[in-house]
């Protein structure tokens, strides 16, 4: 899928936005919204894959201790 066939959308009311490509999104979604965003995103675009991951346990605690 090229960038003009890829449909205009507000990608921010899905979650933060991390990295945007032609053929490619990487969302950060809150833990207790991603069943609901998958479901707009199956529902509202031509999705063909989609890879769910957790933050790994290492980067939450280094945030805590960066503070």
């Amino acid at each position: 899928m090229t960038s003009d066939q890829f449909p205009r959308v507000d990608l921010k009311r899905f979650g933060e936005v991390l990295q945007q490509t032609s053929n490619r999104i990487q969302l950060k979604v809150k833990r207790d919204q991603v069943i609901s965003v998958c479901k707009q995103l199956l529902d509202e675009l031509p999705v063909n894959d989609i890879d769910i991951q957790e933050v790994p346990i290492e980067d939450v605690i280094r945030q805590i201790f960066t503070r």
